[in-house]
């Protein structure tokens, strides 16, 4: 039995994010923007398969992230084993409770290098590989 004061339409609400890539001390950073669930994951995949391929270090800025569900969760994982086959660091920055808490909650946090604000993120980098910086 549906209820007639409740449509279907009132909740349909088209799913966006907004990636946007960028070179900070010679590492790209893909900043992310909006709900990462299982509508908008490919978005995230896709750039981030094109970047991991194509830079020598990569930071993922979740900060703008209002909503990271286990389709966005799955796409960072499978980035991040892309990385590993690449030998391209990859890192997260990211500061509020809706991403933090999966990640927490997954034990992604311990396998992914989280720093609070990308520029952060980058440093780590540029320490660790000081060769990739100016790449």
């Amino acid at each position: 039995m549906s209820n007639p004061n409740v449509r279907e339409s009132d909740f349909a609400v088209p799913a966006t994010i907004d990636v946007v890539v960028q070179r900070l001390d010679g590492v790209t950073v893909v900043a992310v923007s909006g709900e990462l669930d299982m509508l908008t994951a490919p978005t995230l995949k896709s750039s981030l398969t094109e970047q991991v391929d194509d830079a020598p270090a990569v930071v993922v800025d979740l900060n703008g992230v209002t909503f990271l569900g286990s389709a966005g969760l799955a796409t960072l994982v499978g980035a991040l084993h892309q990385a590993e086959r690449r030998a391209v660091p990859l890192f997260l920055s990211a500061t509020s409770h809706s991403v933090l808490r999966p990640l927490i909650a997954t034990g992604l946090s311990e396998i992914f290098p989280v720093y609070p604000s990308p520029e952060e993120a980058v440093r780590a980098i540029n320490r660790v590989e000081p060769s990739r910086a100016g790449s």
